[in-house]
């Protein structure tokens, strides 16, 4: 916010000290705001392509596929709910119009998300989402599969903070969390009942052959034929549990300022 107050441009771009940007980022975010365009939602990857060094660098990217394809999808529809805060652009025109950072100023996180609701409640402005290779952005990966789980955990803990979130999205939060650790307790549960097999085994195959096939088209769609096959299956089966995991942990241990 203090580097905002500082800045002159029209366009405000936002990333993260731990990312790396192609050098047509800049030039690739601007070429996508037409003057209705109050907000461009940029897309985000872990790894590059092929170079992810072991298995959790792979599950972390095909999760980071997973939230850029939902993202994509929801602003498609018309469903201005979620971006990311380390490729993201928007207009000082629009941030002023609602308010700045407001409120959200005083959650720990959650700002984009925010944001992005704010600005797509704005008369005549439009929000688009872009996958373009020459704005793509990487963040760092994750040391380790508890760092990535503790990060996770601080994700999921800003929407703790209810500020002005949109109903309909909190909603979807929610659903997506109690799903995963209904799921997973059933899965555990089945060992030791019988009779709920059946029942666990064919909620669960139906939920597995829908995000593997959702899957296979975005990694075709982007580019990321390298996280397909096994290691999606495996990011499918485990992904109930690594949610619940995060759930409970945030519900635990709150977000904080780092």
């Amino acid at each position: 916010n203090t580097g905002i107050q500082a800045s002159t441009g029209e366009i405000i771009l936002t990333s993260d000290a731990d990312c790396q940007y192609p050098e047509t980022w800049v030039s690739g975010m601007v070429s996508h705001f037409a003057p209705d365009v109050a907000m461009v939602v940029g897309y985000v990857e872990s790894t590059r392509p092929g170079r992810a060094a072991n298995a959790v660098e792979r599950f972390e990217s095909t999760d980071w596929l997973s939230l850029m394809m939902t993202s994509m999808a929801l602003t498609h529809f018309g469903w201005k709910f979620a971006s990311s805060a380390n490729n993201q652009g928007y207009r000082r025109s629009a941030f002023d119009e609602i308010g700045g950072f407001g409120a959200s100023g005083r959650a720990p996180s959650g700002d984009e998300d925010l944001l992005t609701q704010r600005m797509g409640r704005l008369q005549g402005k439009r929000i688009v989402f872009a996958s373009t290779p020459d704005i793509r952005v990487y963040t760092q990966p994750m040391p380790g599969l508890y760092a990535l789980l503790n990060q996770r955990r601080r994700w999921v803990s800003r929407y703790l903070h209810v500020m002005h979130y949109h109903p309909a999205f909190f909603a979807s939060i929610a659903t997506l969390g109690a799903q995963s650790v209904v799921l997973s307790l059933a899965i555990v549960a089945a060992f030791f009942s019988p009779a709920l097999l059946p029942w666990v085994a064919g909620l669960w195959g139906v939920k597995l052959a829908v995000e593997v096939y959702g899957m296979h088209l975005g990694e075709r769609l982007m580019g990321r034929q390298d996280l397909g096959g096994l290691n999606t299956a495996v990011w499918a089966v485990l992904h109930p549990f690594f949610i619940a995991t995060v759930v409970v942990w945030a519900l635990l241990k709150t977000g904080e300022w780092k």
